[in-house]
């Protein structure tokens, strides 16, 4: 045997379960040697031993997968890694480097790499953080607030709550600025806060609006169009500062159309007030809340800095037709909506085929109308 193989033998703790586990101590001897060699003098490799303690205690699909991730690194660096393992709590073992990606602490693994920070977990922000923890087992995601009102309901999402005023200088491989202008009366220091906290080795991001393009009915918006002119809108200005501030950082804007879910959104404050004050014409660019979040995860997992992408359906609908839809689910009672005029804007129409072929994304729902049929049938509940 080798000296791990020799040092792990006459360990009592590992003698009477190194049979069952023969898989993984080959696993560990194929790869560590080496740093029996490079790490000590007397072949006893300790943090190879802790490296192998810690795989013990692995859930059994884990402990396959960390398996496989050992056997395909090349030796040197399986040995490099072990070597920068460091116990960081008395019951869990923490190997770090480029193929050791896999942490332990209390039971609960934890996928290097993969920790993602929510700025602003409210609808969007929590949608992202359960979809990315879907992709990622064993990531660990938190979620950053400035009050408790939501803790409870993150963590029943497996989302690791904190305020604000606990973040310290703790800093994290993923990033998502999620909350909005008005719980801020300094944004742009808000989002330059959030990006201290991004250690730039994944993606920060800010998830901000498509009211940043002009309005122009003859014009096809993309992610590079033109914005409005500085100066002109106090509610864009903010905007636009954020985004400068996130670009800056190397981070990455999503420019969201109108987000909406079934009880959420533009055609429910139009039931709401009844009297709309606008023309019936006019165009609205839409997307679903989880088509949202599923594109800000593709973003965050893309690895993109320095990026603006754009989330909408690429189908326009009238505010008209939006409503026609809403009535066509027998969901929403009976009573219809009164567009009051036939002036004003007639809204843009957008298009993000740029992003949906650099991430490799599609939404869920095609158009507002593909969504409310669903709904209507029952194949859609949020």
């Amino acid at each position: 045997l080798s000296p791990v193989c020799c040092t792990l033998a006459r360990t009592p703790k590992f003698c009477s379960r190194a049979a069952q586990h023969e898989p993984m101590f080959r696993a560990i001897e194929s790869s560590v040697r080496p740093a029996c060699v490079l790490g000590t003098s007397n072949g006893r490799a300790p943090t190879a031993w802790r490296g192998a303690h810690g795989l013990l205690n692995l859930h059994p699909a884990r402990k396959a997968h960390a398996c496989t991730q050992i056997k395909s690194a090349p030796r040197l660096e399986g040995a490099r890694a072990l070597q920068r393992g460091r116990r960081t709590r008395a019951d869990g073992v923490v190997r770090q480097g480029a193929k050791a990606i896999t942490a332990m602490s209390s039971g609960n693994e934890e996928v290097v790499g993969t920790d993602l920070l929510i700025v602003g977990p409210g609808v969007l922000g929590s949608l992202v953080g359960s979809q990315w923890l879907e992709k990622h087992q064993g990531a660990r995601v938190v979620g950053q607030t400035n009050t408790t009102s939501r803790h409870e309901d993150l963590k029943g999402l497996g989302i690791v709550p904190r305020l604000k005023t606990e973040c310290g200088e703790e800093q994290f491989t993923n990033v998502i600025f999620c909350a909005p202008p008005s719980g801020s009366d300094d944004y742009t220091a808000e989002i330059i806060a959030a990006s201290k906290l991004w250690n730039a080795n994944g993606t920060f991001m800010f998830t901000g609006s498509s009211a940043v393009y002009s309005e122009s009915p003859d014009i096809l918006y993309t992610e590079g169009s033109e914005t409005v002119p500085a100066g002109k809108s106090p509610r864009v200005d903010r905007l636009l500062q954020a985004e400068a501030a996130v670009l800056e950082a190397g981070g990455c804007v999503v420019r969201l159309a109108g987000l909406y879910t079934a009880q959420r959104g533009a055609h429910m404050y139009y039931l709401k007030v009844k009297e709309v004050p606008t023309r019936p014409d006019a165009l609205l660019n839409l997307i679903h809340y989880q088509d949202a979040a599923s594109l800000c995860a593709a973003v965050l997992a893309s690895g993109a800095k320095g990026q603006v992408f754009m989330g909408c359906e690429n189908n326009p609908v009238t505010k008209a037709d939006m409503m026609e839809a809403v009535y066509a689910t027998n969901k929403f009672g009976t009573e219809k909506v009164n567009f009051t005029t036939s002036e004003g804007s007639l809204g843009r129409r957008m298009n993000n085929q740029q992003t949906r072929d650099a991430l490799q994304w599609e939404p869920k729902y095609s158009s507002f109308e593909a969504f409310a049929k669903a709904y209507g049938q029952g194949d859609a509940t949020f």
